[in-house]
C-alpha cells in the first residue's frame, strides 16, 4: 500500500506540474478509490480520518481559543507591519541572507520569487529571528496562550511580487488549519485558491485555509519592464499554522510519520 501510494502520487504530481490536470485526475481517483487520499481535491499524507474538512474555513467555525488568536492577530496587525516592513524590504533587496528564497524544497516555483522568514518551525521558536521582530514574538507569546501551534507546521512572512507562479499543490496533513494574516496586499488581482474556490487576501483580516487541500496562488504579470521591486510591490502575509480544531491533546502529543495513510 505504502510503495503504490508513493509511486501514484509521483505520477499525479508530474502532470499536475505540467498542468495536465486531464492526465493527474484520473490518477487520484484512482487513489482516492484505494483510500491513498481523501478526494481527488484534498490529498495530505498522512493527517487523521474523518476530520471535518473544508478549503476555507471561517472565524466562527473555530474553537474559542483560535477565535480569540485570530482577534490577537488582527488588532496587531498595523504594529507586526510597522516592525517587519523594514526588516523584510532589507531582506527583499539583498543578498544578506535575511530571508530565505523561493522556499523551494519541492520545486514549487516555477516562475518568478517566493521568499520566506521563519519564526517558528515545528513548534520551536527561532531566536535569532525573534530579535527582529519582538513586538511579533510578544504577540505570538498572547496567541499561543489561546491555542497551540501546531508541530506540523510554521510562523513565517510569505513574501510574493508580482510574475511569481507557484506550482498547486497540497500541504502534508489534514491535522493543521492555516491563518494567513494579510499585511500588504498591493491589489485584488494577488489570490488563493483552495478547492473549486478563489479568495483574496485583506489587509488586517486573517483568511483561513485548510493547505491539505490543493492549492495555489495567483498573482499579477510582472512589470513589463525590468523595475526594482519595493517592499509595497509584494503580496505579503504573516502565516501561523495551528492545530485542526477537532485534533484532541492526546492526538497532538503524538509521534507522527510521512508516510501515507490509508484514509478509508
Amino acid at each position: 500500500f505504502t510503495h503504490e501510494a508513493k509511486r501514484l502520487g509521483m505520477i499525479g504530481a508530474h502532470w499536475l506540474a505540467r498542468n495536465r490536470t486531464d492526465r493527474a485526475k484520473p490518477v487520484w481517483r484512482r487513489m482516492e478509490e484505494q483510500g491513498m487520499v481523501l478526494s481527488v481535491d484534498q490529498r495530505p499524507r498522512y493527517g487523521i480520518p474523518h476530520l471535518k474538512s473544508r478549503p476555507f474555513w471561517e472565524v466562527d467555525q473555530l474553537s474559542e481559543g483560535q477565535q480569540n488568536s485570530v482577534k490577537i492577530l488582527e488588532k496587531n496587525w498595523k504594529a507586526i507591519w510597522a516592525e517587519a516592513k523594514p526588516v523584510l524590504s532589507k531582506g527583499l533587496n539583498s543578498n544578506a541572507g535575511i530571508l530565505e528564497r523561493n522556499d523551494n524544497h519541492e520545486g514549487l516555483v516555477a516562475a518568478g520569487e517566493w521568499s520566506i522568514l521563519r519564526l517558528y518551525l515545528r513548534g520551536q521558536r527561532n531566536g535569532t529571528v525573534c530579535k527582529q521582530v519582538p513586538k511579533l514574538c510578544a504577540v505570538m507569546d498572547e496567541v499561543v496562550k489561546e491555542t497551540p501551534l501546531c508541530r506540523l507546521g510554521q510562523v513565517k512572512f510569505s513574501l510574493l511580487p508580482p510574475g511569481t507562479k507557484v506550482l498547486p499543490h497540497c500541504g502534508p496533513s489534514n491535522m493543521r488549519l492555516r491563518l494567513h494574516l494579510g499585511l500588504k496586499v498591493p491589489n485584488k488581482q494577488f489570490r488563493i485558491r483552495a478547492g473549486n474556490e478563489t479568495r483574496t487576501w485583506k489587509q488586517g483580516k486573517v483568511l483561513l485555509i485548510e493547505d491539505s487541500f490543493e492549492h495555489e496562488v495567483l498573482t499579477p504579470a510582472a512589470p513589463a519592464k525590468a523595475t526594482k521591486l519595493t517592499i509595497d510591490d509584494v503580496r505579503t502575509v504573516l502565516i501561523v499554522d495551528v492545530w485542526h480544531k477537532d485534533v484532541t491533546h492526546l492526538e497532538m502529543a503524538a509521534q507522527y510519520t510521512q508516510e501515507p495513510v490509508r484514509w478509508k
